[in-house]
């Protein structure tokens, strides 16, 4: 059986939201997705996805993980930093900018790693569905714009998107 997600769920409004500096600059703004309702609560499943891929994560992916934050992981780097001249190791640091994580998911290679980790046809057609013909437009002070494709990314706002940036983003498969 084929399962697909409702097209008039996959439909989100932009509303921008201001992050810093210059608020006439709009570079300064992230677009967060409003979603309707139904989507919302549907999106809610992602809870059993998160419980069941929580111990398939690298310990090392600590965003948007209950009982991981900034602290545990500077804990954690800190204890290993310390260790590290004993045993004649050096220390690199790599630091990324993830500002536009979600936008940069590629579905294909999301669904790919889901298939790895096991997850049923069924709930693999779903999530294809999901990212398909998704739509979004601009709200602003109640005006709106024309519906527009929106064939990359995860929507901002969403309950699926920080689950499944992490596991896009985990290395381990």
């Amino acid at each position: 059986m084929r399962r697909e997600w409702p097209l008039v769920w996959k439909r989100g409004e932009w509303n921008p939201a201001y992050k810093k500096d210059e608020g006439m600059d709009e570079n300064n703004y992230r677009p967060i997705t409003l979603l309707t309702i139904v989507g919302k609560v549907y999106e809610s499943m992602s809870t059993q996805i998160s419980s069941y891929m929580d111990s398939k994560l690298d310990h090392c992916v600590s965003a948007y993980r209950k009982n991981y934050s900034c602290e545990t992981t500077l804990l954690a780097l800190t204890k290993n930093w310390k260790l590290t001249p004993d045993s004649k190791q050096c220390i690199v640091l790599l630091s990324t900018d993830m500002s536009k994580a979600f936008d940069s998911l590629l579905s294909p290679l999301l669904i790919n790693k889901l298939q790895a980790y096991g997850f049923s046809d069924e709930a693999l057609s779903l999530m294809r569905s999901y990212f398909t013909e998704r739509q979004n437009r601009v709200k602003l002070y109640g005006v709106t714009g024309t519906w527009k494709d929106s064939p990359r990314g995860c929507p901002q706002g969403s309950f699926f998107g920080p689950l499944l940036w992490n596991i896009y983003y985990c290395k381990q498969c």
